[in-house]
């Protein structure tokens, strides 16, 4: 009888341990191999006829939409005697005589655009990287490249080459004058903020460029270089040690925008320091100006997004200890209220989250609809015969929100080269399986984040 009840006593204590071992197992899987995730009014937006179109990377690659076409960018690497796709177009053979080509990674960018019959069909192709970039009025479509055209000047860098075609794909042509030209030579490397069909802002050279007719022209703002520049007794970090530089710019109205440029460094204490500087411009007399600069210490803005409503959310962290985080812009232009934490995949086990920062695709905001590609850490102990050790666990997941981050819902999307792009208008998130190395399926597919 003794025996019997003892047996019962430590079943009622092994299975409950047994079950939150399972869970606690369990948990970390499903973070880990990306478990689970739903998939809303989930349609095939097309198909990908060969690996080239499909094969995706961290930046220049995905689905953009201008207002007559859907377009896929894949860039995959070449071996020598590959056949180029059949019936495109070959941007290199375009290019003004005495220019590069772009050759130095042996890759190919296909440009491909979504057919009558449900397929992506490429119309162009080029070496190296290729971004595909709707034109302010989303009319036509740019291609900025790594490809160099003759210098026109002896030592003077030109900007690399920036195709555009206005007719859907058929025919291209080399723009003289460049796109935002004097904010960086690299076209492909530039990140631009478009506001309304005709005016482009760009941060490059350690200043800030506007553009009034699509990027064909851009002054640089006066003062701005000061963003860049750190207060007295700021910056003092260890010599050789990166700085990381984050700029961003959003215009409110036709007379109004602000600039944010956030810097985190090592001190000579090795200790990480961040701080974010930041001024209001104002239109006069057709030029903008610079106001004061505003420096607020232990503020990092890794993203800022307008949501097309007039309302600016940011990822931040506002001290080198603090989480990432989702904030508003407040109604005073300068402080960020907190709208909620980033989405954890290790819930309800406490993680690290913050919006993959290697990945272009990785964050977008449309009135209170919110898409983020996270990354997780766990933290855990490990044991060993040598005493237990701490060791990492990673965990990515595409979550997405409709109440501007107070809930989220994860995505069967993969979190590393899923997401392919987002339609604000339509609020459709453009995704494919995984990267054609390890995913049979060529569809591309769009779900409906709206509901």
């Amino acid at each position: 009888m003794k025996k019997s009840r003892l047996s019962i006593v430590k079943l009622c204590v092994i299975v409950p341990i047994a079950l939150l071992l399972i869970a606690f197992v369990w948990v970390l899987a499903r973070a880990h191999l990306e478990l689970g995730g739903s998939q809303p009014n989930q349609q095939i937006l097309g198909r990908a006829l060969t690996d080239g179109q499909r094969a995706m990377d961290q930046a220049c690659t995905g689905v953009v939409t201008t207002k007559q076409s859907v377009w896929l960018v894949g860039r995959i690497e070449t071996e020598d005697g590959q056949n180029p796709p059949q019936g495109a177009i070959n941007l290199d053979s375009l290019l003004p005589a005495g220019s590069t080509p772009d050759t130095d990674s042996h890759e190919v960018s296909e440009i491909s655009r979504l057919g009558s019959d449900g397929a992506f069909h490429t119309v162009a192709y080029i070496n190296g990287e290729a971004c595909a970039l709707p034109s302010a009025d989303k009319a036509s479509m740019l291609l900025l490249t790594g490809a160099q055209p003759p210098e026109k000047k002896a030592g003077l860098q030109t900007q690399t080459a920036v195709f555009q075609a206005d007719d859907q794909g058929k025919n291209w042509r080399v723009l003289q004058g460049g796109f935002m030209a004097d904010a960086g030579w690299l076209a492909w490397g530039l990140n631009p903020y478009f506001h309304g069909s005709n005016e482009v802002w760009a941060a490059g050279q350690g200043k800030l460029f506007y553009s009034s007719d699509q990027g064909a022209h851009a002054q640089a703002i006066e003062s701005t270089d000061q963003l860049w520049q750190a207060p007295q007794g700021t910056l003092s970090y260890t010599p050789g040690d990166p700085v990381d530089i984050a700029a961003h710019v959003i215009q409110f109205n036709d007379q109004q925008a602000t600039a944010w440029v956030s810097q985190s460094y090592w001190d000579t204490d090795r200790k990480r320091q961040t701080f974010t500087r930041e001024t209001q411009l104002t239109l006069h007399d057709g030029h903008w100006e610079a106001g004061a600069i505003r420096t607020t210490q232990g503020l990092y803005l890794d993203e800022v997004k307008d949501d097309g409503a007039g309302h600016v959310i940011a990822e931040l962290s506002r001290s080198i200890h603090a989480e990432d985080e989702l904030a508003e812009l407040g109604q005073d232009g300068h402080s960020w209220s907190k709208l909620g934490d980033l989405p954890n995949p290790f819930w309800p086990l406490p993680a690290s989250s913050s919006i993959r920062s290697n990945q272009q695709t990785n964050f977008y905001v449309s009135g209170p609809l919110i898409l983020a590609t996270i990354t997780s850490e766990y933290e855990t102990v490990q044991p060993s015969f040598l005493g237990s050790k701490r060791a990492k666990i990673e965990g990515n997941g595409v979550f997405f929100s409709n109440d501007k981050g107070n809930h989220w819902k994860k995505l069967a999307i993969p979190g590393y080269l899923g997401v392919l792009g987002f339609n604000a208008e339509k609020k459709q998130v453009y995704w494919d399986k995984g990267n054609w190395f390890h995913n049979p399926d060529r569809n591309i597919y769009s779900s409906d984040l709206s509901q």
